[in-house]
């Protein structure tokens, strides 16, 4: 009953059970007893009160004979002597039926009483008719002879037979009512045993089943407390059973088991994060580095291009020197030419040539000029650029 094994729903149907094998039980002994009883009962109406109501008629009806016998002496009216006498012989009939019926529910010592009275009446019969015959002639004497005489002797007869009659059922009535007492006491005494039986096997079982639930769900509800406390070392009680708390601890281990791979997940979770916070710095470093390096490098390249652009900005100045002096040479020429005009004839074509060179010098230097002014807006802007770098720098540098 109290496996572990076993649901408690199931616990709960056995006492549920053994309670009702115990009604059954009760049941059984109480219709035991009540039969009993109403056997007992039974036997103490038909011996006990029927015996003793037909003993007493009998008594009563022997006492009215009695009566009836006694004042026929005295009786002149022969008339009202003859209706005495057949009351009298209609009260031994009745007498008669009285003593066949006690015979019916009596005992091998009642039905032998009984016909021993059967035959003192026959005697009484024929005494108490002599008594009226000789009442009949007028002989009293006869009579009242007869009546103190062998009347007499079958009457006492009879009325021992009575007594012993009486005495005897009112023996078997009290045996009868001592057989009830008895059974009625077995009966009680079954059924307060059965009830104490089964009270005490109910409660056992219903006390065991229940401490046996308080005490491992009080153990399954510290577990799940301590568990609520992060304490993740805690063992989870009945896990091994089969019912309902065992399916609830099985649930909390479940629970447990989570806690514990969160736990884990978080660990590793946390060492990740500090895996990629140290691999950022690191980053941070190298990409400063190599952001210093390069920003060295450009300002390298500068360099060379601002020497590269003083250079180109000294030929220029030197090509437009060299335009200036060969523009004061045509000036010369042209004052020449308007003094000899064959002379400019001739110089002509040498200036045209010279116009034509003076002229490509020009549209280089205009070139030059264009190319100087292109790489100084190119300079001013990768110069500003070095700047925001520098100061992107800055800030990653303050950062790491």
């Amino acid at each position: 009953m109290f496996n572990r094994s076993r649901t408690i729903a199931a616990k709960l149907y056995a006492i549920i059970g053994l309670a009702a094998v115990g009604m059954v039980v009760l049941a059984v002994a109480a219709q035991i007893g009540a039969t009993r009883m109403a056997a007992s009962g039974e036997a103490l109406h038909e011996v006990g009160m029927m015996g003793l109501q037909q003993v007493s008629r009998i008594e009563n009806l022997l006492e009215r004979s009695r009566g009836l016998v006694a004042g026929a002496p005295a009786e002149l009216d022969l008339e009202k002597l003859e209706g005495h006498r057949e009351r009298n012989d209609a009260l031994t009939t009745e007498i008669e039926a009285a003593i066949e019926a006690y015979q019916q529910n009596a005992d091998q010592f009642g039905r032998k009483t009984s016909e021993e009275l059967r035959e003192g009446l026959v005697q009484i019969k024929e005494a108490a008719g002599q008594v009226f015959d000789f009442a009949g002639s007028f002989a009293q004497a006869q009579a009242i002879e007869v009546l103190t005489g062998a009347y007499a002797t079958a009457d006492a007869s009879v009325s021992d037979r009575v007594g012993a009659l009486v005495a005897h059922t009112q023996s078997l009535a009290m045996k009868e009512m001592e057989s009830l007492k008895a059974a009625e006491e077995a009966m009680f005494f079954i059924v307060v045993l059965v009830s104490l039986v089964g009270l005490i096997s109910v409660g056992g079982a219903g006390y065991l089943i229940a401490r046996n639930i308080t005490s491992r769900t009080k153990a399954l509800s510290g577990a799940m407390t301590a568990l609520a406390g992060n304490d993740l070392e805690i063992d989870i009680p009945a896990t091994d059973s089969r019912d309902e708390i065992g399916e609830m601890a099985r649930t909390v281990e479940v629970f447990k088991q989570n806690a514990v791979e969160k736990e884990r997940l978080q660990a590793e979770q946390a060492e990740a994060e500090k895996r990629a916070e140290e691999e950022k710095r690191q980053t941070m470093r190298r990409m400063a580095d190599e952001l210093e390096t390069s920003v060295k490098t450009v300002v390298e390249k500068v360099g060379a291009a601002a020497v590269k652009l003083q250079s180109t900005a000294q030929g220029m100045s030197s090509n437009v020197e060299q335009t200036n002096q060969q523009s004061n040479a045509v000036a010369g020429a042209a004052e020449q030419a308007s003094a000899n005009v064959q002379t400019v004839a001739a110089a002509a074509e040498e200036m045209t040539s010279s116009i034509t060179e003076i002229s490509s010098q020009v549209s280089q230097s205009t070139g030059i000029a264009a190319e100087a002014v292109e790489t100084a807006e190119k300079t001013n802007a990768t110069v500003q650029g070095l700047a925001e770098m520098s100061k992107q720098i800055g800030e990653v540098v303050g950062l790491i």
